[in-house]
């Protein structure tokens, strides 16, 4: 076991754990912690050996979230493009950990904080004690959402709960989360660390993808296929166009935009609650499209 600034790194084949360590910041993450986790990711690439991941954090709480007295930036200085790669590189951590070879758990209990929650929702499954609460409370801070993962968030939850909870940056309890999906397994935090352990014991019970030398086999093409370490692909989030609260299906499109997950965030704070209807838009897209024809609806 290794404890690189803030994160222990713990692999025994099949299974990989990786444990916030700073309980008493309530695992803030900060630059250190996400240099930590882009070595341990970077391995967890290679490594055939490793069919699970569990995320978790020691303490209290699974993390507060950025580290407000510090940074989770590196230093951010030098012209446009330094910076805007600079303050891109937990986007980055959250895209590395939703493509990993690996199926990952995330261990919820306590406070899951902005930064946090993306963290968790880059995960395949969660699995939360029932003290677990998740807020989103940048814009009440005055704070921007500079982690793109409102994309993350939209997939897991849906575009209307993820305006909900963005906008107004309310507690969501167990409950609601389980309900929501956002938690797929709720227990008593007593019995916390045994759910996680019959849920990495159920990943592996499943037998990995086999290679498919057969192009005719190829299931690449799909949105959900088996990889050869085992775990079901997801879709990576959506860049979606919102008219009017609807989703037309065929403005879909499986790519992140790197705009979306700002828009909610600026149309919130310029509006307000009229913001309820803010479009999330592509770039791509023309600037003034025509309302939603039947067949968007």
């Amino acid at each position: 076991m290794a404890d690189l600034s803030g994160l222990e790194v713990f692999f025994e084949a099949p299974v990989a754990r990786l444990t916030l360590s700073r309980p008493d910041a309530l695992n803030a993450l900060n630059d250190d912690i996400r240099r930590a986790f882009v070595a341990a990711l970077d391995e967890l690439e290679e490594r055939v050996d490793l069919r699970v991941v569990v995320v978790s954090g020691e303490g209290r709480s699974f993390s507060a979230g950025a580290d407000l007295r510090a940074t989770a930036y590196p230093k951010v200085e030098g012209d446009w493009v330094t910076r805007r790669h600079r303050t891109a590189t937990w986007q980055r951590l959250l895209e590395q950990l939703d493509r990993i070879p690996q199926a990952t758990v995330a261990r919820l209990q306590g406070h899951v904080i902005g930064g946090a929650a993306l963290l968790a929702a880059a995960c395949d499954i969660r699995v939360a004690a029932d003290t677990t609460v998740v807020r989103i409370p940048e814009l009440a801070m005055g704070i921007p959402l500079t982690w793109a993962g409102i994309p993350l968030l939209v997939r897991e939850v849906g575009l209307a709960l993820t305006r909900d909870w963005v906008m107004t940056c309310r507690s969501v309890a167990g409950a609601e989360l389980l309900r929501s999906g956002f938690v797929q397994r709720l227990v008593p935090a007593a019995e916390l660390d045994a759910a996680v352990d019959a849920c990495v014991a159920e990943l592996l019970a499943v037998p990995t993808g086999a290679a498919r030398d057969d192009a005719s086999n190829d299931r690449s093409d799909r949105p959900y296929h088996s990889c050869d370490a085992g775990r079901l692909e997801r879709p990576r989030p959506s860049a979606v166009v919102v008219h009017r609260g609807r989703v037309p299906r065929r403005r879909a499109r499986l790519h992140q935009s790197p705009r979306t997950s700002r828009n909610i965030a600026t149309a919130a704070s310029a509006h307000g609650a009229g913001a309820a209807r803010a479009s999330v838009r592509s770039p791509d897209d023309a600037p003034n499209d025509p309302p939603p024809t039947a067949e968007h609806r």
